[in-house]
């Protein structure tokens, strides 16, 4: 691993080729809208509140925060189903478990801009991923470029999707979040301690997924399933315990591409992590978008996981590279 690089773009290759504009993404934190989407309907009963709150321009592990502090209660006490952008406008869930019924009023806090749009309780937790889906609405500005190679491409990424990274902010500015990571790994010795050990390791997995799915990309095989994957979909590992489910000739080809690696799988391993898939394509729902003068507007839909980033970097090359925080 020594000198390895951490460069997404020259790591991760795009499946259609370069983007045949340039945009600036995230201008003002109105261009990045993310709302969530559950799947369920909540109780109204139960030891567990569930806030929907907006935030502009805050992370979520600082609502989190937030919410426990009002809260009376630890940390650990509250639970949302999926990290979002910062520099973004997000509507996102929360639970917190309150099971006496306490009292809790919203507090707003000086220069940070959170909302509470509704509340209800629920009989359990919200875990991660534990929702339907989320709708994004995304302004690219100053786009500049071929327009009918755009239309074609806009097209192209409706029709056929995109390969399924793990976008760039999984992984921190200038991938902070792999930065010294033979340092992390010779000090955890395969334990995570806290929030930032938690997002060391999630960078790491999903990097060595990243690296599958960039081979499969270059080899044009990651649309359709080839012999050994073990669904009927096109698919590549998320690093943990336990036998890969792809079948001979994939997993022999997975377990020589992750022994370049093979540090980072041994240290998932005992984290208990256990093997698990991720489809190689993503495919947005109710795709839309609307070109007013020099500016795209983009309206799609993605399941739990998937990233927009990775679907905008196959439109446009996007000028600012701070705009992915």
């Amino acid at each position: 691993m020594q000198g390895m690089s951490f460069d997404f773009n020259l790591a991760f290759p795009r499946a259609w080729g370069a983007p045949p504009v340039t945009a600036q993404l995230k201008v003002a934190p109105e261009d990045f809208y993310v709302e969530e989407r559950l799947d369920f309907e909540l109780a109204n009963s139960g030891e567990h509140l569930y806030l929907f709150v907006e935030k502009r321009d805050q992370n979520t592990q600082t609502v989190a925060e937030h919410i426990a502090r009002m809260a009376k209660v630890s940390p650990g006490d509250v639970s949302y189903a999926g990290m979002k952008d910062r520099r973004a406008v997000t509507r996102q869930w929360f639970s917190v478990y309150l099971p006496k019924n306490n009292d809790f009023a919203w507090q707003a806090v000086p220069d940070c801009e959170m909302t509470l749009l509704s509340f209800a309780r629920h009989h359990k937790k919200l875990r991660r991923g534990e929702h339907a889906a989320n709708f994004f609405r995304i302004q690219l500005r100053e786009v500049d470029g071929d327009s009918d190679a755009l239309l074609r491409r806009l097209a192209l990424v409706a029709e056929h999707g995109v390969p399924n990274y793990f976008g760039e902010q999984r992984f921190g500015y200038q991938s902070s979040n792999l930065r010294d990571i033979e340092r992390f790994l010779g000090k955890a010795k395969g334990k995570q301690q806290g929030f930032q050990d938690r997002l060391k390791v999630s960078a790491m997995r999903s990097w060595l997924f990243n690296t599958v799915l960039a081979l499969r990309v270059q080899h044009q095989s990651w649309q359709q399933p080839i012999e050994g994957d073990p669904e009927s979909y096109p698919s590549a590992p998320l690093w943990g315990r336990g036998r890969l489910s792809s079948s001979v000739p994939l997993r022999e080809w997975e377990n020589t591409v992750m022994q370049e690696l093979v540090t980072w799988c041994n240290f998932l391993e005992h984290c208990g992590l256990q093997q698990e898939r991720r489809s190689c394509v993503l495919k947005a729902e109710q795709f839309r978008y609307e070109i007013m003068g020099n500016n795209l507007c983009l309206e799609f839909v993605l399941a739990p996981g998937a990233y927009a980033t990775s679907l905008i970097r196959e439109i446009a090359e996007i000028g600012n590279r701070l705009s992915l925080e």
